[in-house]
């Protein structure tokens, strides 16, 4: 196995760092955010040492950079500007390819959401656990064409039953293309101002103060 030549630097002062600007992923920063919170910056960036652009950890940057940290630890990595692109997109697509066994979150966040802290940290709210409970029991009962629902989407056919049983409805808010990621950056920011954990919470208090 390669290794590649690397050096570990708990410390390394943000002001030093900047995001890589090749990088296509555009990570959830509310959420990033909230678990830095909850429990601690934890794991390290992967850096270009010859560059100072984040390979691996933009969002958590970020979200560094918002809390007014100095410095976060990290990986200085010696490798040129096309090795450093390439790990920039192995290391999200290396995340894409892979899948969960539904059966196995569904019972490591059942035994969380009955803890005294719930399901806070993991990432998964009241209503997407309990979309992913609905996944589960339809699967149980044998109804086809629901697996991976709760990620993927089932198809109208599939959710007809269970949108009019459900307690959830959606807006949906269909933007032009060059203004999507814009308000989909400012309402991360906005979430995160206004100490709220979704784009729903942050909609309707929105809505709220303009009553």
């Amino acid at each position: 196995m390669r290794v590649i030549d690397q050096q570990y630097d708990p410390e390394i002062p943000l002001a030093n760092l900047v995001e890589h600007p090749d990088n296509p992923r555009r990570g959830d920063d509310a959420a990033v955010h909230r678990s830095i919170t909850e429990h601690g910056f934890f794991g390290a960036v992967l850096v270009q040492r010859s560059t100072g652009r984040v390979i691996a950890g933009n969002t958590r940057f970020r979200a560094a950079v918002a809390d007014d940290a100095e410095t976060m630890p990290g990986f200085w990595l010696d490798v040129d500007d096309d090795e450093a692109r390439r790990i920039l997109i192995v290391d999200n697509r290396a995340s894409d390819v892979a899948w969960y066994d539904d059966e196995a979150l569904y019972a490591l966040l059942s035994g969380l959401a009955e803890s005294a802290s719930g399901l806070s940290g993991t990432g998964y709210d009241p209503i997407a656990f309990d979309l992913l409970r609905q996944q589960r029991d339809a699967e149980l009962a044998g109804v086809d064409g629901i697996r991976g629902a709760m990620r993927e989407g089932p198809t109208p056919d599939d959710r007809s039953g269970s949108f009019a049983s459900a307690d959830v409805r959606s807006i949906i808010l269909p933007y032009a293309f060059d203004q999507y990621q814009q308000v989909v950056e400012r309402m991360q920011r906005l979430r995160i101002t206004r100490g709220v954990e979704t784009n729903a919470d942050l909609v309707a208090l929105l809505v709220a103060e303009a009553s």
